[in-house]
């Protein structure tokens, strides 16, 4: 059974990142590159094909800037070859088109040279024979090529050949300790820890450690190296796809990985870590249907954890524990949430009784699972579940955090903000000393209400400075002030807030004001504020540049500036409600480019469709794709239209989020047939909804009505009829009207021929 959580699977996310991962990470299936060239000495016949693109997301991974520091990490090799084995390429494909993207960036004129790594000759050595000779060849390539150049690890061809040369050496590795003897365990860990001890390389330890795991019963895994592969298991389990055939070393795809972390649990290791692998098995386990053992391991997990949680203070929160943190909400959430989806009532009533468990066994830190549970029943859909388990009240009033709730409910929360929320709230907490018991918390509210009367009074008195500073045009002194207040929780009223930020935005002061946005608390309505004129000024600056005639670097400004708000509005970093209105704004501004842009010979469409793309890819945003099909598909230009058709084959998926009403009235006010055959057509071929349809056909049958085109009516009234689409009785009853009336006035037009004959005849008598 695959777990169903409605929370974590967005269906269009999931339909257009594949789609999308097919279109970019394609191969020429005509197109062949045969191995042996002019310039290589490899004369075996296999053919491979050209990767044309790769996704952004892999190009980043490998030559980003913030990973320039250092050689990929494993978590980073983890990803790439998860991303490379589920597009059904193969290392030696990878390799060639890695060695020309890394060409391409060192601007090298060698174009001649070889498109593989020496790796390559000797990999498929072994291959023919596994010899253990290759094995110990390739591991000294591996340190004296790459290990002992630390210093170039910025270069991008030592990047690219670093990644390949791991994925060669790891499916060597994983061949020979699968022979489980003591003689190739020794083998292969003592070449990790010479990584390590002579380069200072833990990754390579990691990698054979990780394989040791996976293949052998017993492993040694050094302590160095436990710490790094807990954090890989946690990043690479929900990445492992189960019996999926690829060139690429299955210790990578996590091919063993309950039994990698049974054997991890073997060992003597730290509390956390060993929580940390709990979490893990329990996910696992629940993924694979085997619910009662992933409760089990869940309810031990939890247990570890919380043991380790009550006996530290706030201040020894790190990163690593707030990870582990991370994990185990998650690791909650997801269970409950797919207990609660499929109305699982013994799973839920175990989960619930541990819950209780954990209040009574930890009162300082107990409380959390029950949290995640009650989140978990609070955000299940209304169809499943009962809300009545979400029960709040068994949670300390003053460490309910909204913000924490968040990490858990926003799907496209980034790691980094989950990992700062979640930390703020542990260390929250773990301040509050004893027992968490209602009268502490009366006592808890009773001093906050002091404190409030107190902050009331400071924030008139910070008024009335604010107010006198605004009235000389102090602009540093407001700043100042604000900074300086804003730092204690203390800010103005809404009517000063809003006085400062029209006196900053009379004055074009941006910096200014990001000071203030980025100095104001996200609970703070004034960040909204600040944030809303922010944006109209950058609007402002981007309209007088399309005015200009800087066409294309407005296209550009506006496009990141609905990136950023959608950003900032799925992290949270503002209100809804603020996001929504300049969201509204960059939408207009975006179609009114689009609009006139197309029409001009100098359009750049490829900047459009290309923004249209990054929006829909990152924030699952079509506004503007869909806008730009609208604007070719009302073009009168027979080869706008053309494009407007292109568009919908490229992307037929983009037919279910055409606002099909919008559309038809506006091609009413064209009132042209051919306008709504053509809208007919695009939703009968792509499979629109049931809706889109019926609403087409209704809209072309008024057009039929009003032009008094009966026999074409009827013809649509056949054909909606033959393909089982309703159309409404109010479009019927105009049509049948429209057709007795036109009966009804042939009729008498018969009759008056006939009377005025008659009348002819008598009087020429």
């Amino acid at each position: 059974m695959i777990f169903r959580s409605n929370m974590y699977c967005n269906r269009f996310l999931k339909t257009y990142v594949r789609d999308r991962e097919k279109i970019l990470f394609t191969v020429n299936m005509c197109q062949r590159y045969k191995s042996g060239g002019k310039n290589n000495s490899l004369k075996e016949e296999a053919t491979d094909r050209v990767i044309k693109r790769i996704p952004p997301k892999i190009t980043k991974l490998i030559f980003g800037q913030s990973m320039l520091k250092e050689w990929p990490s494993p978590k980073v090799v983890t990803e790439i070859t998860v991303r490379c084995s589920l597009a059904g390429v193969t290392i030696r494909e990878i390799e060639t088109f890695l060695i020309r993207e890394s060409r391409n960036k060192e601007k090298s004129k060698n174009k001649g040279k070889e498109d593989y790594f020496s790796s390559r000759h000797i990999y498929e050595r072994w291959l023919k024979g596994k010899e253990k000779l290759e094995l110990e060849t390739i591991i000294d390539y591996c340190e004296s090529m790459l290990l002992k150049q630390k210093g170039k690890v910025d270069l991008p061809m030592n990047r690219v050949e670093y990644i390949i040369s791991i994925w060669r050496v790891i499916c060597m590795v994983e061949e020979y300790i699968k022979e489980d003897t003591y003689e190739s365990q020794t083998f292969v860990r003592k070449f990790g820890e010479r990584c390590f001890e002579k380069y200072g390389n833990l990754d390579i330890l990691t990698y054979t450690c990780l394989a040791e795991l996976q293949y052998t019963q017993n492993p040694t895994v050094p302590d160095v190296s436990r710490k790094p592969l807990v954090g890989l298991l946690q990043a690479g389990v929900p990445l492992f796809v189960q019996e999926h055939k690829s060139d690429f070393p299955k210790t990578l795809l996590f091919e063993n990985v309950e039994h990698t972390l049974l054997n991890l649990l073997k060992l003597d290791m730290d509390p956390i870590l060993q929580s940390s692998v709990l979490m893990s098995l329990s996910l696992h386990r629940w993924r694979r249907s085997n619910f009662s053992e992933s409760l089990q391991a869940l309810s031990s997990g939890t247990s570890t954890l919380l043991q380790c949680l009550s006996q530290i203070e706030s201040e020894d929160v790190d990163e690593h524990l707030a990870e582990v943190a991370v994990q185990f909400c998650s690791t909650w959430m997801q269970v409950c949430s797919s207990a609660i989806n499929q109305a699982m009532t013994p799973a839920l009533e175990y989960l619930e009784v541990e819950t209780q468990n954990f209040i009574k066994n930890y009162p300082l830190i107990g409380f959390l699972p029950f949290y995640v549970f009650s989140i978990a029943s609070t955000d299940a859909p209304k169809s499943s579940g009962d809300k009545s388990m979400a029960d709040f009240s068994r949670i300390p009033k003053n460490l309910r955090n909204e913000k924490f709730e968040k990490t858990l409910t926003v799907e496209s929360m980034t790691k980094e903000t989950k990992l700062f929320f979640t930390s703020d709230f542990l260390k929250k907490c773990l301040a509050v000393k004893g027992n968490v018991e209602s009268t502490k918390c009366q006592e808890a509210s009773e001093y906050d209400s002091s404190a409030e009367s107190h902050l009331d009074l400071k924030r008139e008195i910070f008024d009335v400075d604010i107010l006198e500073r605004l009235v000389d045009g102090d602009s540093d002194g407001i700043l100042d002030l604000y900074l300086q207040n804003a730092k204690s929780g203390v800010y103005p009223s809404d009517e000063t807030g809003s006085g400062i930020a029209k006196f900053f935005s009379n004055k074009n002061d941006i910096d200014s004001l990001n000071l203030l946005c980025r100095g104001t608390h996200e609970d703070s309505r004034l960040k909204g504020l600040f944030y809303n004129e922010i944006s109209n000024i950058e609007i402002k600056v981007i309209l007088h540049k399309w005015e200009a005639g800087d066409r294309l670097l407005a296209w550009i400004r506006i496009v990141e500036l609905y990136r950023n708000i959608l950003s900032d509005r799925v992290e949270s970093r503002i209100e809804r409600e603020t996001a929504e209105v300049l969201i509204h704004k960059c939408r207009q501004i975006s179609k009114l480019f689009i609009e006139e842009s197309i029409q001009q010979k100098d359009s750049f469409e490829d900047a459009l469709r290309s923004g249209g793309l990054r929006l829909a890819s990152e924030y699952r945003d079509v506004y503007i794709l869909l806008a730009i099909w609208e604007a070719f598909f009302f073009s009168p230009n027979f080869e706008s239209q053309q494009k407007a058709e292109k568009i919908m084959e490229d992307y037929p998926q983009l037919v279910n989020f055409i606002r099909i009403d919008d559309v038809l009235s506006k091609a009413e006010k064209f009132n042209q047939e051919n306008i709504f055959r053509r809208l007919l057509e695009l939703n009968l071929r792509h499979e629109s909804s049931t809706y889109s349809k019926s609403r087409t056909f209704e809209a072309l049958l008024r057009y039929q009505t009003k032009s008094g085109n009966i026999v074409a009516g009827e013809n649509t009234i056949k054909t909606a009829k033959a393909l089982d689409i309703r159309i409404t009785a109010e479009y019927l009853q105009d049509f049948i009207q429209l057709r007795e009336e036109s009966l009804s006035s042939e009729k008498n037009t018969v009759l008056s021929k006939a009377y005025t004959s008659f009348k002819d005849l008598f009087k020429s008598k």
